[in-house]
C-alpha cells in the first residue's frame, strides 16, 4: 500500500512541505533554550547583577548555533554549515537593529531568532531567487511586531510565546508559497 493511497487527503506537495515542518519543529527546542537564557541576561543585567548576565549571556550564545545547525541538517540544506553561519551573522545583526529601534528585548529576540532560522532553512527546490526569503523576512516582521504588540499589553504571553512566533512564521510564509504555487 503507497503513503498516496493510505493517506487520500495528502499530494505530493504536502509530502514536500512535512520536512520544512519537522525541521522547524525540531529547531524549537535549543531556540527557545536560547531564547530564555537571552532573557534571563537582559533581565539580570537590568537588575544590576552582572555575574548572572554574563552566564545567561554566554549559554544564550552556545545553543543559539545548535539551533540553527539543527535547522539546516534537518531541512537537509546543501551546505548546513554554511547556512548556519549566514543565520548567525543575520539574526543578532537585525536582532540588534529591531532591539534599537524598539527598545524591547523581547521583540529584538524575536526579529533575530526569526531572521537566523530562516537564513539556516533550505530553500525548497521550487523556490526561485530570493522572493521565498522576502516571504520569510515579512513573516519575521509580522511576527515581531505581534511580539512588540504583545509586550505592551499581555508580557505574560509575549514571553511565553516569543520564540514560537517567529518559528511559526518561517513555516507559514513558506506554506503560503508553496500553495500560491500550486
Amino acid at each position: 500500500m503507497s503513503a498516496a493511497s493510505a493517506a487520500p487527503g495528502i499530494t505530493g506537495h504536502d509530502r514536500q512541505r512535512r520536512p520544512g515542518w519537522m525541521a522547524l519543529s525540531l529547531t524549537t527546542l535549543p531556540v527557545t533554550a536560547s531564547f530564555w537564557a537571552a532573557v534571563v541576561a537582559f533581565v539580570a543585567a537590568d537588575a544590576g547583577d552582572d555575574r548572572t548576565a554574563a552566564g545567561a549571556a554566554a549559554l544564550a550564545v552556545a545553543i543559539a548555533p545548535l539551533g540553527l545547525v539543527v535547522a539546516a541538517l534537518t531541512s537537509r540544506h546543501p551546505h548546513p554549515l554554511w547556512a548556519a553561519t549566514a543565520g548567525a551573522v543575520a539574526g543578532p545583526t537585525l536582532g540588534v537593529v529591531v532591539l534599537a529601534l524598539s527598545q524591547d528585548a523581547v521583540t529584538g529576540l524575536v526579529a533575530g531568532f526569526g531572521t537566523a532560522v530562516a537564513a539556516a532553512l533550505r530553500r525548497p527546490p521550487w523556490a526561485e531567487g530570493f522572493e521565498l526569503y522576502g516571504r520569510r523576512l515579512a513573516a519575521v516582521g509580522i511576527a515581531a511586531v505581534l511580539a512588540f504588540v504583545l509586550v505592551h499589553t499581555v508580557t505574560f504571553l509575549a514571553l511565553a510565546s516569543g520564540p514560537a512566533l517567529a518559528i511559526v512564521a518561517v513555516g507559514l510564509a513558506d506554506d503560503t508559497a508553496a500553495r500560491r504555487r500550486d
